[in-house]
């Protein structure tokens, strides 16, 4: 299927995990966004990948899940009469309440980075006079010191991108991708920042963080339109759901392909 996929889904804000609250279906601070994002990116029929990986980083928080997170959402809840187990099915309240019950815990699957004692503090701000979003790319920088040497980053975007997903898809179309992971980069429902990415100068940080560990040729700004300046906004579950299904029929690596190229 070619480079195994990390998505990587961003929600720069002040608050990090302490915006997050199960009340009104988890749409304070648009986490219900952002959970039905993670939870499509690594979601299947039948036996979930456990080589897939997401990455969830709000504020000076991250959780990092992988496929093997399939055994803490669908727990056996009886067994059929030939003795076969029954699985609880994978729906979002289900995911948000499998997260919720298990805030803070690792398990096979799920690991948290919570900055538990700086949240304290009344300014939001982290030791060291780190801010919220310079403490996110730290995290980021620790994330990205794990790649494999040969890895490909994509930043779902919009707005002055490098070329669309259809065109690196035929330019890859004959072509072995020489990464092994590819990490797809994605905002939440306002955006890489929380604020719409009015300024972008975070986006362009995130960027830069890919680029210094993967080079500039294996970093690429891309529009899922047919053209670069056709504009369409997509939300982050519904990209996360058609890179999934990508990946699981074997197009991703094209894609891939067309941005070493």
């Amino acid at each position: 299927r070619g480079p195994t996929p990390h998505f990587v889904i961003f929600q720069g804000d002040e608050l990090g995990f302490s915006g997050w609250s199960m009340q009104e279906g988890s749409r304070r601070n648009r986490w219900d966004t952002l959970l039905d994002a993670m939870l499509k990116c690594v979601m299947m029929d039948g036996q979930w990948q456990p080589e897939v990986r997401a990455s969830l980083f709000a504020g000076a928080d991250a959780v990092h899940v992988t496929g093997a997170v399939q055994s803490l959402v669908m727990q056996v809840v009886g067994f059929k009469p030939d003795g076969r187990p029954m699985y609880a099915p994978a729906t979002v309240h289900s995911w948000e309440e499998a997260l919720w019950r298990n805030f803070g815990t690792d398990h096979a699957g799920i690991t948290w980075e919570l900055d538990r004692v700086d949240r304290d503090l009344p300014d939001g701000r982290r030791t060291r006079g780190e801010t919220c979003q310079e403490r996110l790319l730290r995290r980021l920088d620790d994330l990205l010191s794990k790649a494999p040497a040969e890895a490909a980053a994509i930043a779902l975007d919009y707005r002055n991108v490098d070329s669309t997903y259809e065109r690196l898809k035929v330019r890859g179309q004959s072509k072995e991708p020489r990464s092994d992971r590819v990490y797809l980069l994605l905002g939440g429902a306002h955006g890489f920042d929380g604020k719409n990415d009015s300024d972008s100068s975070f986006f362009e940080a995130v960027l830069k963080c890919f680029v210094n560990r993967l080079g500039r040729t294996r970093v690429a700004r891309v529009n899922l339109c047919e053209e670069p300046e056709d504009v369409a906004k997509f939300t982050a579950a519904k990209v996360a759901a058609f890179l999934s299904v990508e990946y699981a029929r074997g197009m991703l690596g094209r894609v891939v392909a067309g941005v070493e190229d």
